[in-house]
């Protein structure tokens, strides 16, 4: 079909408390065309939420649903109502291959409320739920949903579509891990997980690395302020096997990774030079970032990752080692600095180089619509109409941009 529409009401921080609020704003909208719908940064209250969602019910070719950050300053009353009516809504949005649900702080009593939708919508390829919430309770309550999602796909005989899962910043801990690695398991497809700032402790750490290690065409992985090591290590099973030795089976079971972020994951100093084994041990041909802050590095590790450089880590350009050991006057560091230049790269060693400068840990860009990672139909181009709303050749102009690192500022109106 030509004309698909992207409609995007970004950041405009509106209070959108009744009906009429929501049919103002869909006025001129031709809603059958609209492939993208981005309500983002506004707040939504309960009967505006139900509006939205007789709405988006009228939007069969929805593909891309961005409705993170939409119940700000809402009381805890009129929150289930919006998010029960919006997710019935998209459970008839049979084409919907990514929805983005970040930084709605809905926690344990509507999880139960998403759980349907997700169990059952099979041709879901991105899911972000960064900063939810969640806690362990209702972490496994999404677990379940996705792994009965996993379960749908098989008795369907269709290989599970999942290929983007963001979950930062939902404190999951290791009481929804063994789930949650079962989750990982059951997508094979997996290509970007992102699972940073969760808790997880050594039982967690090894409970989710067991599923990342099926998961072999992943491409983009962060799994960073965890513990991979506890100094009472009491489980039977792999007794002399610690956290680290698995997140190390991951990097060895995975070349074909692009990014990787284990910063802040506590290895110890016998497990840093295990991580650094296996990216010895396996070459990773497409790794362009790699991000090592706070795990006790030396510089043992340092002189591997500079023999290695070539020959295992042909296309890294970004290296991370901020807070590690032997930064100062070190001339392997210094080596590995004029190497990486040579690259048009960058070795950081300083944190707030690392934090404030650069996006280092790809966060910023997982606010924007997901465009490597997803198979999109080829669509004609359409118009322009008022209210933001951008034609498919305009968005596809701006993946492509994305895609080559570019920073691509919102319109204003």
């Amino acid at each position: 079909m030509s004309d698909l529409l992207s409609i995007s009401f970004k950041d405009r921080q509106l209070r959108l408390d009744t009906p009429e609020d929501i049919q103002k704003l869909f006025k001129d909208v031709d809603l059958a065309r609209v492939e993208e719908l981005v309500m983002s940064g506004n707040t939504l209250g309960s009967s505006a939420g139900v509006e939205l969602g007789a709405l988006i019910k009228q939007m069969p070719l929805l593909r891309v649903a961005n409705l993170s950050d939409i119940i700000t300053n809402r009381s805890i009353e009129e929150v289930p109502p919006t998010i029960s009516a919006i997710c019935d809504a998209l459970t008839q949005c049979k084409q919907l291959v990514e929805f983005d649900f970040s930084n709605n702080a809905f926690g344990t009593r509507v999880a139960p409320i998403l759980a349907p939708f997700l169990s059952q919508h099979v041709s879901l390829q991105v899911l972000k739920l960064n900063n939810n919430g969640f806690s362990p309770e209702a972490g496994n309550v999404v677990a379940q949903a996705l792994l009965e999602l996993a379960q749908l796909s098989e008795r369907l005989n269709r290989p599970s579509n999942l290929r983007v899962l963001l979950l930062r910043r939902n404190l999951l801990k290791d009481g929804s891990a063994s789930l949650w690695g079962e989750v990982l398991a059951a997508h094979k497809n997996l290509q970007k997980v992102k699972l940073a700032n969760n808790g997880f402790f050594e039982p967690g750490v090894i409970a989710i690395a067991r599923g990342l290690k099926s998961c072999q065409s992943l491409r983009h992985l962060s799994i960073t302020d965890c513990t991979a090591h506890v100094f009472d290590h009491t489980s039977t099973e792999d007794h002399d096997r610690r956290g680290w030795h698995f997140v190390a089976d991951v990097i060895r079971a995975a070349p074909l990774l692009e990014f990787l972020d284990i910063s802040d994951s506590g290895p110890s100093s016998e497990g840093c030079g295990e991580i650094i084994n296996a990216l010895s041990d396996t070459p990773h041909p497409h790794l362009h970032t790699l991000i090592l802050e706070n795990i006790d590095l030396a510089t043992s590790e340092y002189r591997i990752l500079n023999n290695i450089f070539d020959t295992h880590l042909p296309a890294l350009t970004l290296l991370d080692l901020a807070v590690n050991e032997d930064l100062d006057d070190n001339e392997i560091l210094d080596e590995l600095a004029k190497r990486l230049e040579d690259r048009g790269g960058k070795l950081l060693l300083d944190d707030d180089d690392s934090d404030n400068t650069l996006d280092v840990h790809g966060d910023a860009v997982d606010a924007e619509k997901e465009v490597r990672f997803v198979a999109a139909p080829s669509l004609e181009d359409g118009k322009n109409i008022d209210h933001g709303v951008r034609t498919k050749s305009e968005i596809d102009d701006l993946a492509d941009l994305l895609s080559a690192g570019l920073k691509i500022e919102d319109k204003k109106e």
